[in-house]
């Protein structure tokens, strides 16, 4: 059982190398990503400072500026963009979809797989553009080594989040004509809640409690809130909301998916 298992799994590693040495080859676009990234960077740096000066604030929702800004590079980093919602919507508008279910694969694990080829070396790519730059504006930031594990792993399940949301969107098209407005609504959704252009701990008391068990924070905010100032029983608390988002999104994936594949066997494709 276990051998079966390691070989069905070597074909989504083989599919994520494949996307990551596919988007690294692109040496163009990494120097246009690098120059994009600093110059969003040094706009939160001004941002953010202007506003701690004009609120004469020390601290905002137990993070000072620092961390607030660290924050923000942070999420920056992690943000993956809505290319899976893409590949989803055309393949089923295309009519592409009816080959791809017929390989020797699962169809959610191929596009989870080609998500995180894609997400890799985007993500070493950010890293390269904003921590050296971010260390002498910013000044560095103290992590252990345990604390940074821990990051890891909560990223890997927020981003792993994220991919059910895009996926689930790129489904819908199974039943809508173009799923661009349900993209909007995610966008927006992960922008306001999910901590992107004002961090959640800027937000009143009340929608910082609500906005916490909604998924959108779980995707970038938390993972980058426990990097800048870690607390276990956060920790713990973030964990338990992200898998609980995780298998109840994933079981709706499934759901959709099995139940739209039916709908184009009995009309024929």
């Amino acid at each position: 059982m276990m051998l079966s298992t390691l070989k069905k799994s070597k074909k989504y590693f083989a599919l994520v190398f494949i996307n990551v040495k596919n988007r690294i080859s692109f040496q163009a676009e990494i120097i246009i990503m690098i120059m994009r990234n600093l110059l969003i960077m040094s706009i939160f740096v001004q941002l953010y400072s202007a506003t701690f000066r004009a609120a004469q604030a020390t601290q905002f929702g137990g993070l000072n500026l620092q961390q607030i800004l660290w924050l923000l590079i942070i999420i920056r980093m992690l943000d993956r963009g809505y290319s899976t919602v893409t590949l989803v919507n055309n393949e089923i508008k295309s009519g592409e979809i009816t080959y791809t279910i017929n390989r020797p694969y699962s169809y959610i694990l191929f596009h989870y797989a080609s998500y995180w080829g894609t997400a890799l070396p985007n993500i070493f790519i950010d890293i390269i553009s904003n921590l050296i730059p971010a260390y002498f504006l910013i000044g560095p930031i103290h992590v252990s080594s345990s604390a940074f594990m821990i990051f890891v792993l909560v990223a890997f399940l927020g981003l792993t989040l994220e991919f059910l949301l895009q996926i689930i969107i790129g489904l819908a098209a199974f039943w809508m004509e173009n799923t661009v407005g349900l993209r909007w609504i995610l966008h927006k959704s992960t922008i306001i809640l999910g901590g992107l252009l004002i961090p959640i701990a800027m937000y009143p008391d009340g929608l910082q409690r609500m906005i916490q068990f909604l998924p959108f924070a779980s995707i970038y905010y938390d993972p980058a809130l426990l990097m800048v100032n870690f607390n276990f029983a956060l920790f713990l608390k973030i964990v338990c909301v992200q898998i609980l988002w995780i298998v109840i999104l994933g079981f709706v994936a499934l759901k959709i998916f099995r139940q739209g594949i039916k709908n184009v066997s009995i009309n024929g494709g």
